[in-house]
């Protein structure tokens, strides 16, 4: 039996999201992840190349996107762009989402601080970091990272400017870059040092040197 069409009597939760122009990967991910009774509406802010140039005179059309957003009377905003939500350092994050909120009329989050609000729950305490960007935006996503009091251990990017060609990046893509490979170094050498442990007897196991790696992409 074919399920009942869920838009049928607008019961759809609508979900906005702002991304550059030049995006390409976020509204497919996006509409793979959400149920079927979500839709998700995008706005989009002038950008071509990932640069810091780029993405300050991206920011000034963000307000008015997530306004634009607000005129299909979304649930929640988000704003998909991570670089565009850290090239100004710590603070600017939360000052963005307050900005889309107030503008659109509803919630909103923006990536920089999402990924931050994660790793804490994580208890993350120590990253290594695999970009796409140039080198100058690579430094700026560490100084962010730092600021909130994330230890890198790694950072390595790919140089790439043109949107449209980070856009074609693949997960494997990802998987082979420096940071993750020490991921999956660090993760190896935890699980041989606790293989390799005598039994306790009852007596609390000594702290992991490592520390908490989760993936090890943050704080």
């Amino acid at each position: 039996m074919t399920p009942p069409d869920p838009t049928h009597h607008g019961e759809r939760l609508r979900l906005g999201v702002v991304v550059p122009s030049s995006n390409t990967t976020v509204e497919p991910e996006f509409a793979g992840w959400t149920p079927a009774d979500v839709s998700v509406h995008a706005a989009r802010m002038p950008l071509v190349d990932v640069t810091v140039e780029g993405l300050d005179a991206m920011a000034d059309d963000a307000a008015d996107a997530a306004a634009r957003l607000g005129d299909a009377e979304v649930d929640a905003v988000a704003y998909a762009c991570t670089t565009g939500s850290l090239v100004h350092g710590h603070g600017f994050d939360a000052e963005l989402e307050t900005r889309l909120a107030d503008a659109a009329g509803v919630p909103a989050v923006a990536t920089a601080l999402s990924v931050r609000r994660l790793l804490d729950a994580l208890d993350a305490t120590r990253l290594a970091v695999a970009t796409p960007y140039v080198a100058e935006l690579n430094e700026r996503e560490r100084e962010y990272l730092a600021e909130a009091g994330f230890d890198v251990v790694r950072l390595d990017g790919r140089g790439i400017e043109r949107n449209t060609d980070i856009g074609r990046l693949t997960p494997s893509d990802a998987r082979r870059r420096r940071p993750v490979r020490l991921v999956y170094e660090l993760s190896d050498a935890r699980r041989c040092r606790r293989a390799s442990r005598p039994a306790s007897g009852g007596h609390e196991q000594p702290r992991d040197a490592l520390g908490p790696l989760s993936g090890d992409r943050s704080r």
